[in-house]
């Protein structure tokens, strides 16, 4: 995936734009993840802070708010991409002029999946568009052999706004041979182009299109599936199943319906993350139900925690000459430290600690020696054993600083937590 997103700023507007190289982009497994995506304001190379105001978000395009500390000058984003794959890319941008904003035509919103003779909403959020009929028209559809349809002008209105209002043709005027196929929108004589895929009568409920989904949810969770289209209720001798399977292709999962049929709200559990396989922290997934065609795409995340167990701390050799160690451990959790105070310890001597801790992606084990804090005598570190996200069945950790030799056997694994 492209990692090199562009910016643009229009001028006298607190706006900067992001768009993605893919044009059209709709899929966030592959793009703009809202709730993990950041976007960050950077200063000398550093970031500052993060964006939190949004306009518009998509996977392909977002319209941010900027703080007025920019002042209307340029600047540079940073934007950490998370989904399917993770990068990071810069871009710097600076006032653009009023005339050149038509030409942004990425960050139209557009509705996944129409059918021929529906009346589609075009919106562009970006501050300052228009369309134009002048610049716009005329507004055709292309089909994959590029046989260019026209729209009837009389079927386009909205010219002059953000929002423009299409009928689309019949499935005789386009020539429709699939049951579901993409078209391009064509706009004048831009070269940017808009994917639209429209479905032959009667193959599904159009009303599928506008239906709400959370941007995030959790393997194994419950999710509300919302429709406020007016009249709108699910039904499932008219929607079939509700089922599940990864963006990218795979097995179809069935989705557990709680409550909702006959309403607009339908309130299902997800599968667990083993019943779909999933092998990353977060994946671009389809909800379908089983007589539609409409893909709705919802992303979930897959929350690996980590358990340590520490089992038995042995003394060989005590760090103090006069008697007995008095250990503390420090347990580190992804930088956040707990103190375990121990039993002591002399020579040829262990304890069963017998405590686990649970983690997301590092843990550090301390070990030291307390001492009484007056007159400088603080705690004597004994050393430190650091892991991250590797499964080990037993081990052994090794404290032998300051003349100590202290020995812990332990355990690391996948710990499932409770959803």
């Amino acid at each position: 995936m492209a990692c090199n997103f562009t910016a643009h700023r229009i001028a006298g507007e607190s706006k900067v734009t992001l768009v993605h190289p893919i044009t059209g982009l709709t899929d966030p497994g592959f793009g703009l993840t809202r709730g993990t995506s950041t976007v960050e304001l950077l200063r000398d190379g550093e970031p500052t802070l993060s964006l939190t105001e949004f306009d518009l978000w998509s996977p392909g395009a977002i319209v941010a708010n900027l703080p007025a500390a920019v002042g209307s000058g340029g600047g540079k984003l940073r934007v950490n991409i998370a989904g399917t794959t993770t990068c990071t890319s810069e871009a710097t941008f600076s006032g653009l002029l009023g005339s050149v904003v038509s030409d942004l035509l990425f960050t139209i919103a557009i509705p996944e999946l129409a059918q021929a003779t529906d009346t589609v909403t075009l919106v562009n959020l970006l501050p300052g568009f228009t369309w134009q009929e002048a610049k716009h028209a005329p507004v055709k559809l292309v089909d994959n052999y590029a046989r260019a349809v026209t729209v009837d002008p009389s079927r386009v209105r909205g010219w002059g706004s953000n929002r423009l209002l299409v009928t689309l043709p019949t499935e005789e005027q386009l020539l429709m041979e699939l049951p579901i196929q993409t078209f391009l929108f064509s706009f004048g004589s831009e070269t940017q182009r808009v994917p639209l895929q429209i479905a032959r009568l009667p193959t599904v409920d159009p009303g599928l299109g506008t239906v709400v989904l959370p941007p995030l949810a959790r393997a194994g969770g419950e999710v509300e599936l919302y429709n406020p289209l007016p009249g709108f209720t699910f039904n499932t001798q008219k929607h079939g199943e509700l089922r599940i399977r990864k963006a990218v292709g795979g097995a179809w999962t069935p989705v557990e319906v709680l409550t909702g049929w006959d309403t607009s709200r339908l309130r299902v559990k997800l599968p667990t993350r083993e019943q779909l396989a999933g092998d990353a922290e977060q994946v671009a997934f389809h909800l379908q139900f089983a007589k539609s065609a409409v893909p709705m795409t919802i992303a979930i995340a897959f929350p690996i925690f980590w358990e340590i167990q520490l089992k038995n701390l042995r003394c060989i050799n005590t760090e103090d000459f006069t008697g007995a160690d008095e250990p503390r451990l420090r347990i580190i959790r992804d930088g956040l430290p707990l103190d375990v105070m121990l039993e002591p310890l002399n020579d040829g001597e262990n304890l069963d600690v017998n405590q686990a801790f649970v983690f997301l992606n590092t843990v550090e084990i301390q070990l030291y020696d307390r001492d009484t804090g007056v007159l400088g005598d603080d705690d004597d570190w004994l050393g430190s054993n650091s892991f991250g996200r590797v499964s080990q069945d037993g081990g052994e950790m090794r404290f032998n600083r300051d003349g100590a030799d202290y020995r812990m056997t332990f355990a690391l694994r996948e710990k499932a937590l409770p959803v």
